[in-house]
C-alpha cells in the first residue's frame, strides 16, 4: 500500500525555522467526481458500496511520523479547506485547523499539548478502530485537547437537558465543556456536537459503517451503527445513535467546505472518498429512515434493549442486519 507522502521540508514543531509546505497530488482521479466513480456499479447494494470504499482506499497516512513526512497531524492541517496549502506563499505560521466542537478556526501549530488542539476520532477508538481505520482521514477530526477528553467514548447523540427535571438522567451538561460551541450538550450517554458540525459527522460516520465490515487482513472489526449500542460483547464495536445521525445528516447538509476536504483526502492521501458526502442520497437508500425514539431523552429506541435501557424489552437492532 502506498504510504503518502508530503514533499516538504518540514511542518511546524518539526523543523524550526520551516515556513512554507506544499503537499503533491498523489491521486488524480479524485478530483473529478465522475471519474472517481466510473467505475463504481450504479447500485446501492451495500456490499457492493463496501467493496468500491475499500479497494478505492489505496492510501495510507502512517499516524505519527519523523519530520518530513505526512502522518495525520500534518494532514489534518493540510486538508483543512481554509489552508491554502497549494499557495507558493502559504506560510504554515497563519495556517489554522477547524475545531470540531468548538466550531471555529484555531493556530494550526502547535498542537498535541494540553493546552492545544488533538485529534479527534469521531468513531472512538475504544470502540474498534484499529489498523488503517485508525488513521482513516474521513473520521479524524480536530478538536481542543480538553474536549477530546471529556467527550471520551461517549456516542453522538440529541441532548435535553430538560431529562434532569424529570429524573430520567443523573448527569446532563449544555454547553458540554468549556471551550465548546453554545449548542453542544452532553449526559450519560451521548455528546452532541454544535449544529453546523452535526451533518458532517454524521457523514464520516455513516461511511465508516459501510467502509469496515470486518474484512479479513484490514485488523479492523465490523463497525457498526445502532440506536441500541452496547459495550459488551460484540456491541463493544457499536457506535449510536444512528437515528440521531440520520436526521443530523438532513438538518445540516453538506457544504462547500467538507466537499473540499473530501477531495483533498482522497487526492492527496488515502485514494477514497466519502460517497456520503458526493452522494447526500445515498444515506436513505442504504441506512433508510430514522426511528422514532420512546424516550428521546434516554435514548431509548424501538426494539432496544441494553444495560443502558433497563426496563425496555426487544431485541438489539443496528445498520447491517
Amino acid at each position: 500500500m502506498k504510504i503518502a507522502q508530503v514533499y516538504s521540508q518540514c511542518f511546524a514543531l518539526l523543523l524550526a525555522n520551516c515556513q512554507t509546505f506544499a503537499s503533491p497530488i498523489v491521486y488524480p482521479d479524485c478530483i473529478d467526481v465522475e471519474t472517481f466513480y466510473a467505475d463504481m456499479p450504479n447500485s446501492s447494494d451495500r456490499a457492493l458500496v463496501h467493496n468500491f470504499l475499500r479497494s478505492s482506499h489505496r492510501g495510507k497516512v502512517p499516524y505519527s511520523s519523523p519530520p518530513g513526512k505526512a502522518d495525520t497531524w500534518s494532514a489534518l492541517i493540510d486538508v483543512d479547506p481554509e489552508n491554502d496549502t497549494e499557495n507558493p506563499s502559504f506560510a504554515l505560521e497563519n495556517a489554522t485547523v477547524h475545531l470540531v466542537y468548538a466550531d471555529y478556526e484555531f493556530p494550526a501549530v502547535p498542537y498535541g499539548n494540553p493546552t492545544d488542539w488533538d485529534r479527534e476520532h469521531s468513531w472512538p477508538q475504544s470502540r474498534g478502530v484499529a489498523g488503517i481505520a485508525k488513521t482513516d482521514l474521513h473520521a479524524l477530526f480536530s478538536a481542543m485537547w480538553g474536549l477530546n477528553s471529556s467527550r471520551g467514548k461517549k456516542y453522538y447523540g440529541d441532548v435535553e437537558c430538560s431529562a434532569i427535571s424529570s429524573g430520567k438522567t443523573s448527569f446532563c451538561k449544555s454547553p458540554a465543556h468549556e471551550g465548546s460551541a453554545y449548542d453542544t450538550g452532553t449526559d450519560n450517554l451521548a455528546w452532541m456536537p454544535p449544529a453546523n458540525m452535526r451533518g458532517d459527522l454524521a457523514r464520516a460516520l455513516l461511511y465508516m459503517d459501510v467502509r469496515y465490515d470486518g474484512d479479513e487482513g484490514e485488523n479492523v472489526p465490523d463497525l457498526v451503527l445502532t440506536d441500541c449500542p452496547s459495550d459488551s460483547g460484540e456491541g463493544a464495536t457499536n457506535m449510536g445513535f444512528l437515528s440521531d445521525l440520520l436526521r443530523w445528516h438532513a438538518s445540516d447538509p453538506v457544504d462547500n467546505q467538507e466537499r473540499i476536504r473530501n477531495e483533498k483526502i482522497c487526492s492527496r492521501y488515502q485514494g477514497n472518498r466519502n460517497m456520503f458526502v458526493d452522494f447526500p442520497e445515498m444515506v436513505e437508500k442504504i441506512f433508510g429512515e430514522p426511528a422514532v425514539a420512546i424516550d428521546k431523552t434516554a435514548h431509548v429506541y424501538p426494539g432496544c434493549f441494553s444495560e443502558h435501557h433497563e426496563g425496555v424489552g426487544g431485541l438489539r437492532i443496528n445498520s447491517k442486519y
